[in-house]
């Protein structure tokens, strides 16, 4: 099994492409984290797609300077 910092190196590595959201490495980067939930035996509670249920879409908006609003639920 792969230890915390070769996970955190993994998801760190500049061929993960940065972390913001529409960021190209965004989807490698959950696509990876999905794939070692699903390893782990844990079932996915989220949105089905391509990451098997292991994403939930959350509606987001622009905040300006560089913050994302996330809309309520009522």
């Amino acid at each position: 099994p792969e230890t915390v910092r070769a996970v955190v190196t993994a998801l760190a590595a500049d061929s993960m492409e940065g972390r913001g959201t529409g960021a190209p490495g965004s989807m490698r980067a959950a696509r990876y984290i999905a794939s070692h939930f699903a390893a782990s035996g844990l079932e996915p509670a989220g949105d089905a797609g391509e990451l098997g249920g292991f994403l939930q879409r959350v509606p987001m908006a622009a905040g300006g300077r560089g913050v994302l609003l996330l809309d309520s639920f009522a």
